[in-house]
């Protein structure tokens, strides 16, 4: 493996990290977002993970480059496995691990941050529903007494004003 061709993959890999952390980072400040309820505060965040993820797509190209670029003659089969550079890379192998390692964690805690953050937004979703369903009074929980003593559920907009 050829110094220049380590340096390219160790400056892309770096810039990946780099771009995966702030990606994480906004995604923890929409989960506190989610939680406090700041519905106006989303938008940016999601415009924020749009331009992240524009950025992580152009790394991921480099990046695919560099490993085509590195396996020119085949040696590391079909799939370059990062594995493979790490045995291959010799005394620049602990920065390349270290690397790995740190991918790795980051891809970890952003999916888990993500799946939180994909449970808040459906309990949001589903408080939302359940209080227009209230408001209309279409949940069924609204009873009344009719005449003759039996109990009846009240479907129709009770809290709604009409006159408007």
């Amino acid at each position: 493996m050829e110094k220049r061709d380590l340096q390219a993959l160790t400056v892309v890999l770096t810039t990946e990290v780099d771009l995966l952390e702030r990606l994480l980072a906004t995604l923890r400040e929409e989960q506190g977002i989610l939680v406090e309820g700041k519905a106006e505060k989303i938008k940016q965040t999601v415009e924020n993970q749009i331009n992240l993820v524009s950025k992580l797509a152009a790394v991921e190209r480099e990046r695919q480059a560099v490993l085509t670029n590195l396996n020119r003659d085949g040696r590391y089969g079909k799939d370059v496995k990062m594995d493979l550079l790490v045995e291959a890379a010799g005394e620049d192998a602990p920065e390349l691990r270290s690397l790995r390692a740190t991918l790795r964690e980051v891809l970890e805690t952003l999916g888990a941050v993500n799946k939180r953050n994909g449970m808040l937004i459906r309990q949001s979703l589903s408080y939302i529903d359940r209080t227009i369903r209230l408001i209309a009074g279409e949940d069924g929980s609204a009873k009344q007494y009719t005449s003759n003593g039996n109990l009846r559920s009240v479907v129709g907009s009770v809290a709604v004003d009409h006159k408007a």
